[in-house]
């Protein structure tokens, strides 16, 4: 009486299959209609999360601190970030102030946006953020260059250019003048020689103009955008990046020599999406595929695969539309159920199946077969889905809420698949012929083998268990983690790219971290503090907009000014006149042939002289001067027009204060309710995960309550490996604990124990010595182990009972079963290696390659331990 619970499972098992096998047609009705409700359902409301943030737990210190900081500022542009570069100082920025007019007026592509270092405030006062020094310098280099300004304010057309660089040529020259004449000629020069081969590289006279003025980028500018949100979509941002991508397109025509690039969260996401739901697709197939092909090996019986396949589509099915309804938006773990249920669920029908043809042989008819095979193979079953469920939910408490999703699904579906294969798979079966050939008993060479080579090499086995489980304990604490996100996503995604790019720089670190404070005072103070530590390249408030020593720099742009009146003069475009034109060329040559002499032998002539000859060889051409002129007007007077119209701009700058500041730039630093944020860039390159956990600790340190991404990467880290432990140790105990109850007492329940530990600490040797790093998704293979090979120990343990030793164990089914579902599982995890999101690939090989350890001792060290206790064992009298 006392031991009828432990017998339970076995008969509550064995009166399901019955049943099953007495009414298959109802069964499989109902399976059918369950699983195309199923199925449509999970058609229609799937999502997929990308955001590795939302992966754990909101309650966590950092993640607390980030939602802080999310509702000071629920509109922060740069979810996208589109930057411009350009290899000329200046069309960067012409660029991106396209961009931003444009997307003022599109409201379908951004909700807010901001121009850091950009737009109509910095183009007018953008010298007072230049330190005096550089601003002295820019006005002596006006100052040389004030004849030539002022006689082309006057007149900006080529003969215009042309006659005042002749004009140049005139007068005394000193040593300044002379080398930016020189630099002047040069770049006439280069665009002269490259219309000539055909390629019309246009002259940058910003280059001239600004040359020394530290302006964003230099050669980068920036649009910070909020994205519009299409609402419920299975993309939300979807519509507006596409929008986006347009726009992008067209200005790309019209800055031709100008590299635009997006990035950002929303973009790096939207196009992770679209690769993991691919990827999603394309791996459940091959898994599907590789199972099928394992288990028509395994079977070889076409009636048994069908059964099994069968029953396993069914219970995906099933399971799917839980994930769904139960999860909501599945992220880049839980995506993974299907794999692992079928991993997981074909090994239940794989073991009935296997048990099945063993009965055939003892019992012809199917129904007897079916019942005998279900008391026989039901209770481990049950076991096995209790065990497997249990070490899954164990994963539910922990703070890696990634891995929480997977445990709540994959608990669920060990019910699922034991249900499916107590019902659809024996109703299956009890419809389909057993072949003859499965009522033969099977040849036991195979089996023999096993039990021979177990028997002999007992002893090396277990002493290569016990060092490779020593090394692999020995070797934990050097187990690396990867915890850059970016690293799990396609490296050659577009978006992903233009990230790693930015991250080498210190000024465009998109790495920053962020600190939330009382006011902007407070605010001030503490970027003060922050900026002195070593790992901190500056640490930006709104105060930092506000130009230091405004008195000096404004009486040095008046001087500047006063000095330019020509330059600041209105002045109107002319009509482009070829006569004139042409004569402005004669003219020029002329002059640089009477200027020879003069210029002596230094680098003005030999820049003077090249000039000539590209004008004589221009002069000379076909075409001269009705259609020569006009291809070369464009590219000698380049973006000169827009040059002098900025630096008129530039001069009429005047005092600053807080209230002139941008709103969209004070947005970005002070909420609506006083508090202000701190904005900190690291010195180093934070693509390197050590000195990203330096910049963490180094702002924590001082700064505890600071968030933003090297801060929640890091500090995330530590929770998942944290949440990880935490799951594969109450795992193990938990199963444990239910193997001392339901097996024949604590040796039974250490004997299951054992290969999983092991295969774990070989896992942990391989992680190390061949350098492969855990990360985000990797790491999950450790308490997926005990989930998904739990089972192995318990069938071998569970037959055990039932046979006189181990050779006689061996010789039965349940090692063939075991090996073919543990291939089946490697076969269904492997697959995820074909896919092309990073992430998955690596998680995929080191589960399977977990899988097939735990496989080896399951079949080799748990029966070489088993005969190692037998011969210990007193002989029975």
């Amino acid at each position: 009486m006392n031991m009828h619970w432990k017998t339970l499972p076995r008969d509550a098992a064995s009166a399901i299959v019955t049943a099953s096998a007495r009414q298959p047609w109802t069964v499989l009705l109902l399976s059918l209609v369950l699983t195309l409700a199923a199925g449509w359902y999970t058609v229609n409301h799937v999502a997929i999360d990308t955001d590795t943030g939302n992966m754990l737990d909101p309650e966590l210190p950092h993640m607390k601190a980030s939602n802080a900081l999310d509702a000071a500022f629920p509109h922060l542009p740069g979810d996208v970030v589109v930057y411009t570069e350009s290899s000329h100082a200046g069309e960067a920025e012409d660029a991106a102030d396209a961009l931003s007019a444009r997307l003022a007026e599109r409201r379908d592509i951004a909700r807010a946006l901001s121009q850091p270092g950009g737009g109509e405030f910095f183009a007018r006062n953008g010298l007072l953020y230049l330190d005096t020094d550089a601003l002295w310098d820019l006005s002596e280099r006006l100052a040389s260059a004030e004849p030539l300004l002022g006689a082309l304010a006057n007149d900006a057309s080529l003969g215009g250019l042309l006659d005042a660089l002749g004009l140049g040529l005139a007068g005394e020259l000193d040593d300044s003048q002379r080398s930016q004449l020189a630099g002047m000629f040069d770049k006439l020069s280069v665009a002269l020689e490259s219309h000539a081969q055909g390629q019309g590289e246009a002259v940058h006279w910003r280059d001239e103009l600004f040359a020394g003025i530290g302006e964003a980028g230099p050669h980068r500018a920036f649009v910070l955008i909020d994205p519009a949100h299409s609402g419920d979509s299975f993309r939300p941002t979807e519509d507006a990046i596409d929008q986006l991508h347009t726009e992008l397109e067209d200005l790309r025509t019209q800055f031709p020599t100008v590299k635009f690039f997006i990035t950002g969260s929303e973009a790096m996401d939207g196009e992770e999406l679209v690769t993991v739901a691919d990827d999603a697709t394309l791996t459940t197939s091959l898994s599907f595929v590789a199972v099928a092909l394992v288990l028509v090996w395994g079977l070889n019986a076409a009636g048994l695969v069908v059964a099994v396949l069968v029953t396993l589509a069914c219970g995906l099915a099933w399971t799917s539309a839980f994930a769904v309804a139960c999860v909501g938006s599945l992220n880049l773990i839980s995506v993974c159920f299907a794999v692992l249920f079928i991993g997981m669920g074909v090994d239940f029908g794989i073991q009935y199946a296997m048990r099945y043809r063993e009965e055939l042989a003892q019992h012809p008819r199917r129904s007897e077969a079916l019942t005998a095979a279900a008391r026989g193979a039901g209770g481990a079953r049950v076991l096995a889905a209790v065990g497997a469920a249990i070490c899954f939910f164990a994963f539910v408490p922990t703070s890696y809420l990634g891995l929480a999703q997977l445990g709540v699904i994959a608990g669920f579906s060990m019910g699922v698949a034991l249900i499916a294969n107590l019902t659809v798979l024996p109703a299956l079966l009890s419809l389909l012929p057993a072949p003859r050939a499965l009522i033969k008993r099977e040849p036991r060479a195979g089996h023999g083998a096993l039990a021979r080579f177990v028997a002999r090499a007992r002893t090396p086995i277990m002493v290569f268990a016990l060092l490779a489980g020593a090394g692999g304990a020995a070797l934990l604490p050097r187990v690396e983690f990867d915890l850059n996100p970016l690293n799990l996503k396609d490296p050659h995604s577009p978006s992903v790219e233009a990230w790693r790019r930015l991250a080498t720089s210190a000024d465009s670190s998109p790495y920053t971290a962020d600190v939330l404070a009382a006011s902007l005072d407070d605010a001030v103070k503490r970027a003060a503090h922050l900026g002195t530590l070593k790992e901190v390249d500056k640490a930006i408030t709104l105060a930092d907009y506000l130009p230091t020593e405004q008195d000096e720099k404004l009486e040095i742009i008046d001087g500047m000014r006063a000095a330019s009146g020509a330059l600041l003069a209105p002045s109107s475009a002319a009509t482009p006149d070829i006569n004139a034109e042409a004569a402005a060329v004669e003219r020029l040559i002329k002059r640089i042939d009477a200027a020879g002499p003069r210029l002596g032998d230094g680098a003005l002539r030999a820049s003077a002289t090249r000039l000539s000859q590209g004008l004589q060889k221009l002069r000379a051409a076909d075409g001269w001067p009705t259609r020569s002129l006009p291809a070369v007007r464009s590219l000698l007077l380049g973006d000169l027009p827009q040059a002098i119209a900025r630096l008129r701009k530039l001069l009429d700058a005047g005092p600053v204060t807080m209230k002139d500041i941008p709103a969209d730039l004070t947005q970005r630093y002070v909420a609506a309710d006083g508090r202000a944020r701190v904005e900190i860039y690291p010195r180093e390159n934070l693509n390197d995960n050590a000195a990203m956990r330096r910049f963490a600790r180094a702002v924590t340190a001082i700064e505890p309550q600071a968030t933003g991404a090297p801060v929640e990467l890091v500090a995330g880290s530590h929770a998942v490996i944290q949440a990880c432990v935490e799951a594969s140790v109450l795992a193990l105990v938990l199963t444990v604990i239910m193997h001392v109850f339901v097996l024949s007492g604590v040796i039974d329940a250490l004997l299951v124990a054992a290969p999983l530990v092991l295969a774990m600490l070989l896992t942990v040797i391989t992680s190390v010595l061949c350098d492969v790093p855990l990360n985000f998704a990797k790491i999950i293979a450790l308490p997926l182990l005990i989930g998904l090979n739990n089972a192995y120990g318990a069938y071998l343990v569970i037959r055990r009972g039932h046979a006189d030793d181990i050779h006689q164990l061996l010789d039965t089914s349940t090692p063939r079963a075991v090996l073919f579902s543990g291939l089946t599982a490697v076969a269904s995890f492997g697959t995820l290696a074909a896919s092309k999101h990073p992430g998955m690939a690596g998680m995929g090989v080191l589960i399977a390659l977990s899988l097939g350890y735990a496989l080896l001792c399951a079949l080799v060290v748990l029966p070489a331990l088993m005969a190692v206790i037998e011969s210990r064992r007193p002989a029975a009298s």
